[in-house]
């Protein structure tokens, strides 16, 4: 039965979602009459259940306000602040060519910076790029450069700013100076969370000095401490193709090793004593308190936080001798999460951590299993999960490894019963005797290679499959879990399988005949564009890399294409070498097949790369390479590899990173009219291009600037927005409106979609930069 901690919970988790926040009267009003309705109302059920959703909702709407408050405005983004505040949680070091520091700074109460004046006390992301970073749990006097939450917008992709944002940070950017200053206005509260991240700071320390000889002691601290900074892009890349990433996470198994074996602990310890009520109460508060200090080490993960709440409540009811139902504790359990994290239900941690519990709710609560062995009753958990998750993980974006099943059956019980005793007692002998604690961690070393040994091999052996992100059959799926789930016996069982089939029989839209797709993807201050024919696709460009091992390939481009249903690529052109066009090359050609590839600059691309000249048919659309034949010591912007689009009495030009120089040559060559429906202006629409003369000439209906949103570089130029203003053309910019498809037909261009307008409240709805078209 849903009880009212659902719909206030469920109240939460939709207001989240919302694309803006009602205004303060209109929001009280909706809900005095909400109210009033459920109390003229005589069913107390019903009442309880509107007064929980109204004060959820309240709660709710008051914290996304503060939140939203608390961002900085868009005229202080990208210039100096003056701020204090203190650094809490610990400061990681980043590899690259330029290493740096990220850390979090918690704003002092009542700071003001260029009319920066956010209420309470906001916590920002920073990076520090010198020597010596600031300490953690001090106070400094920052100066600050800041951005709002905002990362590349493009469907399937990460979300970078909704990650931010969601996790509690207001606002991100670097520190540029700070000096110690004294801390001053602290509340106690606020004393005590200095106290705990100072704690775990040196606790991570102190697990790192710990942990360091061993081969695997990256997993080691992820599986103590919440620790995964130190896990190698291999390892991580083993765990999800067997689908065991989720081993990574300070889980609900972990809280419940802690809480049950700290409870027989005490009370073997306990029965010595005179008995009584004492005696039963000893073992359950010992565990939860254990395990609430482990969740604490842990940095209270929203998985923990849940296996938290759902271990008291059962605590609490032996303790009083009565039975809870373990809905009700999951239920509690998501409420709890909500109240103190609002925007939880944006974190990819709370959906798979609750669905994950959900399904096994589902399948054994109030079902018979008396009998049953363990295999038998492992399997069906563990079924049950995988069928839950085949449609939550697609949802996501993630894939669906084809070991996940065999390969989880063997690492969760070697994991539970194994791996984390010995680490466990391990972290225990290090407080008692610290030779001992370096034998077990020998012990877990080994156990822990062979382990991530074998998922490797399982990884490799068996691939993984990307189901579709369509809506609409991810909701077919999941009614089709509900009906698979079921106990035997009932009825519509069967119709479970139809439901999950729209998974594998869902197909992406594809293009008409006589019509292309011109989708330019938001891949941050870089260019990449997706054409799309009947029957072909073509990629302009790959989008930045970074020494991090970000790519664009693998974070933004691939997903699109896995959206498009698009398993091959055939062509590829690179306009030239720079790495903001060509940087994501070499992943995107190790998870594609590719036919053929044109750059402008093919001696700095890779080998087996044609030069940028040809002309080709695909579907009645004519594709034509236009290389300007200019180089420069300099800049090789001038050396990129133009393309030119024609069908359908339409064109469409995409012209690189070509400056006014290039332009001429461009204009000096054609052979045919440039007058385009749509142009991706050249050189991210730099001051240095886009002349007078070659808007003149293409005059387009639509133009798109490839340029993240307020990017040092300043792209694109007011100079050039007017330009193309003064010519009557509709504008973009992928920085604001991220990834667009347009379609181009015997009509014009028009455009399909855009990725970014608002989507949720905390994102600003920004307008075209230049007038509408005719």
């Amino acid at each position: 039965m849903v009880s009212w901690m659902t719909t206030a919970a469920l109240s939460i988790a939709a207001l989240s979602y919302l694309p803006a926040l009602p205004g303060r009267e209109p929001a009280l009003l909706i809900q005095a009459a909400v109210l009033l309705g459920a109390l003229c109302s005589r069913r107390r059920h019903l009442q309880l259940h509107v007064l929980a959703g109204v004060l959820a909702s309240c709660h709710a709407l008051g914290h996304f306000s503060l939140r939203v408050a608390q961002m900085p405005p868009e005229s202080v983004e990208r210039h100096s602040l003056h701020l204090r505040g203190e650094v809490v949680g610990p400061v990681e070091q980043r590899a690259g060519s330029r290493p740096y520091y990220r850390l979090q700074v918690r704003l002092d109460p009542h700071q003001c910076g260029l009319g920066y004046c956010p209420p309470g006390r906001p916590l920002l992301q920073l990076n520090y790029y010198g020597d010596i970073p600031p300490d953690s749990g001090l106070a400094y006097h920052f100066e600050l450069r800041l951005t709002r939450p905002y990362g590349s917008h493009s469907p399937g992709a990460f979300d970078y700013g909704r990650w931010l944002f969601s996790h509690g940070y207001s606002a991100a950017g670097y520190i540029r100076t700070y000096h110690l200053v004294e801390a001053q206005g602290f509340s106690p509260l606020h004393r005590v969370q200095r106290i705990y991240w100072q704690a775990r700071t040196r606790l991570l320390e102190a697990g790192e000095m710990l942990l360091s000889p061993y081969q695997q002691s990256g997993v080691m601290r992820a599986l103590l401490f919440a620790d995964r900074q130190d896990i190698s892009a291999e390892q991580w890349q083993a765990f999800a193709n067997s689908g065991t990433s989720h081993l990574m996470a300070i889980s609900g198994m972990h809280i419940g090793m802690v809480f049950g074996g700290v409870w027989l602990l005490t009370r073997s310890f306990a029965r010595l004593g005179k008995g009584g009520r004492f005696s039963v109460a000893v073992g359950p508060v010992a565990g939860l308190l254990a395990a609430a200090a482990y969740a604490a080490m842990a940095g209270f993960s929203i998985p923990s936080q849940r296996a938290l709440v759902m271990v008291a409540a059962f605590a609490l009811g032996f303790i009083w001798r009565r039975q809870l139902s373990p809905w009700l504790s999951y239920q509690l359990a998501l409420l709890v999460v909500l109240l103190v994290q609002p925007l939880a239900a944006h974190q990819m941690g709370c959906v798979l951590s609750f669905a994950a519990v959900g399904s096994l709710l589902y399948v054994f609560q109030g079902r018979k299993h008396q009998g049953k062995r363990y295999t038998w009753q492992a399997l069906t958990g563990q079924g049950a999960i995988l069928l839950a998750m085949l449609p939550t993980l697609s949802a996501l974006g993630f894939p669906q490894p084809l070991s996940s099943l065999p390969v989880n059956l063997l690492a969760i019980p070697l994991l539970g019963f194994c791996l984390l005793p010995v680490l466990f007692a391990g972290l225990l002998m290090a407080v008692l005797y610290v030779p001992w604690a370096h034998r077990l961690f020998a012990l877990a070393d080994q156990l822990l290679t062979t382990m991530v040994d074998g998922l490797t091999w399982a990884g490799t052996l068996a691939g993984v499959v990307w189901l579709p992100q369509s809506p609409a059959a991810i909701v077919f799926a999941l009614l089709g879990v509900a009906l698979l789930l079921l106990p035997r016996g009932l009825p519509g069982r069967p119709l479970g399988l139809l439901f999950m089939s729209a998974l594998l029989l869902w197909r992406a839209p594809g293009v008409k005949p006589g019509e292309l797709w011109v989708t330019v993807i938001d891949v941050g201050q870089g260019l990449s564009v997706l054409t799309e024919t009947p029957s072909r696709a073509l990629l302009y460009d790959v989008g930045p890399d970074f020494d991090s091992g970000y790519n664009s390939a693998d974070s933004v481009i691939a997903p699109l294409l896995r959206r498009r249903g698009i398993e091959r690529l055939d062509a590829v052109v690179v306009s030239h070498g720079d790495r903001d066009h060509a940087g994501s090359l070499g992943a995107l050609l190790a998870r594609y097949p590719v036919g053929v590839i044109y750059a402008g600059e093919p001696d700095k691309t890779s080998a087996g790369v044609r030069p940028c000249e040809g002309e080709w048919q695909w579907d009645g659309f004519g594709f034509r390479l236009i290389h300007l034949g200019i180089s420069g010591l300099v800049s090789s912007n001038n050396a990129s590899c133009v393309l030119l689009i024609t069908g359908s009495g339409q064109s469409v030009l995409l012209p690189g990173d070509i400056e006014a120089k290039g332009e001429q040559r461009l204009l000096e060559r054609a052979v045919t009219p440039l007058g385009s429906a749509l142009l991706v202006a050249p050189h991210h629409g730099s001051r240095s291009s886009s002349s007078a003369e070659l808007v003149r000439e293409v005059a387009p209906r639509h133009v798109v600037f490839a340029a993240a949103r307020k990017h040092r570089y300043g792209h694109p130029h007011e100079e050039v927005v007017a330009r193309y203003r003064s010519a009557g053309a509709r504008c973009w910019q992928t920085g604001l409106h991220g990834t667009m498809s347009f379609a181009v037909n015997e009509t014009g261009a028009a455009l399909r979609w855009h990725s970014q307008r608002g989507r949720y409240f905390w994102q600003r709805a920004y307008a075209e930069l230049c007038a509408t078209a005719d």
